[in-house]
């Protein structure tokens, strides 16, 4: 049995997936696959013990694993041993062979690797596309900070309604915005309200040329 290492399992589904625009629901996909494949434990008589039953499932699969199905029981057992406990013990029997064992370990060895590709793409589910648009963009704060002096006030609406619609427009979470846009009409120095914000708005402010709201902010600095 060859053993299919995390890094062979992760660079086997980012060949697949490629730039897909339906990224999310491959990843889902590849989730649902992994479980299925866990927990499909066939049911053979010993004299059938090499062979692979036509039933199992095998579905759009991205990963390629070799495990003999006389051993997914093992496979099984070790998997959510790994899940609950973060490892997995067999001792060697008595009337176990060496080879016997050694494939045993085999198999438990795939489990944990299989664990980590499971985890890695629930993680990969819920990391966002890094883009050069994304890796550049100003801070949330100093972004608030922007729409307050071209004129945006929120101080007479209801600030969870107005970070919901924030949030759209800016592509970013909706609970950080909530909890910046009382700051911004503070007045004085907190965490939206920094020097290093200020100053870094002002010079997106003068890039432009304008020096009405850039003389604004720079009076705001000093009185920090």
């Amino acid at each position: 049995m060859e053993i299919i290492k995390l890094s062979q399992l992760q660079n086997d589904f980012n060949k697949a997936i490629g730039i897909s625009s339906n990224r999310n629901i491959i990843i889902e996909d590849e989730i649902t696959e992994v479980k299925i494949y866990v927990d499909s434990i066939p049911v053979l008589s010993t004299w059938r013990r090499s062979s692979s039953p036509s039933h199992l499932h095998k579905g759009n699969k991205i990963f390629n694993l070799d495990i003999p199905v006389y051993s997914r029981d093992l496979f099984n057992k070790a998997f959510y041993g790994i899940q609950s406990y973060g490892d997995y013990k067999k001792e060697k029997q008595l009337n176990e062979t060496e080879e016997t064992h050694e494939h045993h370990l085999k198999v438990i060895k795939q489990a944990f690797d299989f664990f980590e590709y499971y985890k890695w793409l629930k993680e990969l589910l819920n990391t966002p596309i890094k883009t050069a648009d994304t890796e550049n963009a100003m801070p949330v704060k100093q972004r608030l900070l922007a729409l307050h002096y071209l004129g945006m006030d929120t101080s007479e609406h209801n600030h969870t309604k107005c970070a919901e619609i924030l949030a759209e427009v800016l592509g970013v979470g909706s609970e950080n915005i909530r909890k910046s846009l009382s700051h911004l009409y503070a007045g004085k120095n907190n965490s939206v309200r920094t020097k290093n914000n200020l100053e870094k708005v002002k010079l997106l402010f003068d890039s432009q040329g304008l020096t009405q709201i850039s003389n604004q902010i720079k009076a705001d600095i000093e009185k920090l």
